[in-house]
């Protein structure tokens, strides 16, 4: 089980990051796919709602002008230039009122700017304003506008809030028709425009639901509208609302869907091409990210359904997946365990099976080879029980002699062993190092071809049992297999300078400190051999420092009457039978092959110097006497 959560907890999430991010790229190109086709259709609407609006502003203006063209035309009007009399004039204005729901006045200045007669539209019903409240000084500016127009109709002024004493802050757009006689324009007709009733007309065609949908007119000024009541701003507002300049709306822009502040922009000039003084007015709609995103969710939510359920059943099929190799990695991890040299069932997975069949053949060479060496060993005990015995009758002389002659035949006896282990060591490297190469080939393959993590950590743990288990094949074959020795004087303090440099790193590590003292001194040896020596007495101490946490190791080179004597001190609490550290194959180290030290013995006996350790108060203390001079091996080499 335990298994199981590790590799599912890191498969999941691998699955989760390979997955997601092209299902995100997926999803956010289909995110703004579905933005751009709903702008799209929101400019092709907003395109036909202007279409609308501008045939309902067309009508009305057209029926303002022919409305005018009647009254300039009708038998009333003219008596009314003649004689003054403005009743028949007053029941045609109010008519014409009662037509038009969108006329809210209607009023004649003459030639001089002055109003002459003006009917309006009140709360209750329609008004003809007193003469003496008739204005001169707006009708001026008015004539003075329609005479300096060189077409009949004109435009006397833009959408505006209209400030009067009846009507405040309401919107007025005023068209005019100028009278003509005899080549001298007598005075003009004029009807202000109810601005409120266009714009509640204009509103149901701008959009189901706009934002906001404004009027601006000429001078930059806008007016929106809410559902409720008028708001006239100024012109700087509409940089501060929208992010985009008056300017730029009455520079020209025209049905073209802008990217403003949080938002789209459409706007459209409303033109009267019988009138002078064109795009006066634009109709305005603003659409917000909000409503624009909410039609995009709207149209991506079946493909976000769609898309969470393939992965939740991808999600579920590679677990199902997952579990079912977990429990085939665990069956050949059992049968490492509890029985390698048993009968393999195979999982019928290819590299796994390849994988315990190896096992299974080097279990078996290695049980094989472990048989022989007990069997050596065995003849060899009875060989030293046999010799000891015949000790047993010999005089006091003939022990002296059999005394040194046993120093001789424990050499023999070594040697002996050594060729055993040399025999054994081929034999293994034979009989386990080719099927530990083939395992190892197997696996790499294998970790090559697995995508998974956990699954490529667990077959890295194999090989590295795999290459622990070749290098204690190589351990063997060395020591069994001594190289000559190459003898020439050698600075021992240039050796230990050497071998404590190498392992400067190590020793950092670990927080472990490193106290050199050397005396100069040359000694003739193998200098390979000496650095070996040294190398291997300071590794057992580093690694017994770095299980307990750090320590400190003192190395002192001293010069004695016959050489010189090599003491390497560590703080690691000392060993536990320091008399066996030297023999092959002992060790208390977890991992351990129980060949370095006994390879620095075989090297001092081979040189003729001494080595000893002991347990000191704080640890553990070797000594190694070297003779200045090998007289013996000088005189082989002479």
């Amino acid at each position: 089980m335990k298994i199981f959560k590790s590799i599912t907890g890191r498969l999941v999430p691998a699955f989760l990051i390979t997955a997601l991010i092209p299902t995100l790229l997926l999803s956010a190109s289909v995110y703004f796919s579905a933005k751009q086709s709903a702008l799209l259709s929101s400019q092709n609407m907003i395109d036909e709602q202007f279409s609308m609006v501008d045939s309902l502003i067309d009508r009305i203006l057209v029926a303002s002008a022919t409305e005018l063209s009647v009254v300039e035309a009708h038998e009333s009007f003219r008596k009314f230039i003649i004689n003054k009399n403005p009743d028949e004039l007053v029941q045609e204005f109010s008519g014409i009122m009662m037509r038009h729901p969108e006329f809210l006045q209607i009023k004649f200045i003459d030639e001089h700017g002055m109003e002459q007669i003006r009917l309006n539209r009140a709360s209750k019903g329609l008004s003809r304003t007193k003469q003496s409240d008739l204005q001169s000084m707006s009708g001026k500016y008015y004539f003075r506008q329609a005479i300096q127009t060189p077409d009949k109709y004109v435009y006397v002024s833009g959408l505006d809030p209209n400030v009067d004493r009846e009507h405040t802050r309401r919107l007025v757009a005023r068209i005019g028709i100028k009278v003509e006689h005899g080549g001298r324009t007598l005075g003009i007709l004029l009807i202000n425009l109810d601005g409120n009733y266009i714009f509640k007309n204009i509103l149901p065609m701008a959009g189901s639901k706009p934002t906001k949908a404004m009027l601006i007119n000429s001078s930059g000024r806008y007016i929106s509208y809410d559902g409720r009541s008028f708001k006239e701003y100024a012109r700087e507002e509409i940089m501060t609302r929208f992010g985009i300049s008056a300017d730029s709306i009455l520079g020209g822009l025209n049905i073209s869907q802008k990217r403003v502040k949080n938002g789209y922009l459409s706007v459209m000039p409303i033109k009267f091409d019988n009138v002078e003084g064109s795009n006066l007015w634009y109709v305005g709609i603003y659409e917000s990210d909000k409503e624009i995103n909410s039609a995009v969710f709207a149209t991506m939510r079946p493909y976000l359904i769609s898309l969470c359920a393939v992965f939740i059943l991808v999600l579920l099929f590679t677990l199902a997946v997952s579990a079912n190799l977990i429990r085939k990695v665990r069956h050949v991890v059992g049968f490492i365990t509890d029985a390698p040299d048993k009968k393999f069932q195979e999982t019928g997975i290819n590299e796994l099976d390849d994988i315990g069949h190896a096992i299974r053949t080097t279990a078996l060479g290695l049980k094989k080879s472990t048989l022989e060496l007990e069997h050596l060993n065995k003849n060899l005990e009875t060989r030293i029980a046999e010799q000891v015995d015949e000790l047993a009758g010999m005089t006091e002389k003939e022990l002296e002699y059999q005394k040194q002659l046993r120093d001789i035949q424990e050499q023999l006896m070594h040697a002996d062993r050594l060729a055993s282990l040399g025999m054994i060591s081929a034999a293994m490297a034979h009989e386990i190092g080719n099927p530990l190469a083939a395992m190892k080939t197997s696996l790499e393959v294998l970790r090559a071809e697995i995508q998974e993590p956990e699954e490529k950590e667990f077959i890295g743990l194999i090989i590295s049992q795999v290459d622990k288990l070749s290098a204690f094949l190589k351990s063997v074959t060395k020591f069994g297999r001594k190289p000559e020795a190459e003898y020439k004087p050698v600075r021992i303090a240039d050796v230990l300078t050497e071998v404590v440099t190498t392992l400067e790193k190590e020793t950092e590590r670990n927080g472990i400190a490193v106290n050199l003292s050397a005396a100069d001194g040359i000694v003739v040896c193998d200098e390979m051999q000496l650095r070996q020596v040294v190398f291997n007495i300071l590794l057992n101490s580093v690694q017994a420092l770095t299980e307990k946490g750090g320590g400190i190791i003192d190395i002192i080179l001293r010069q004695t009457a016959g050489g010189y004597t090599l003491s390497i001190t560590d703080s690691g609490g000392g060993a536990k039978e320091p008399e066996k550290m030297f023999k092959p194959f002992y060790t208390t180290r977890q991992g351990g092959t129980g060949l370095g030290l006994a390879i620095v013995n075989d090297i001092i006996k081979s040189a003729g110097w001494k080595i000893h350790a002991e347990n000191t108060a704080i640890g553990l203390r070797t000594e190694i006497s070297i003779k200045s001079i090998n007289n013996e091996k000088q005189d082989s080499d002479s």
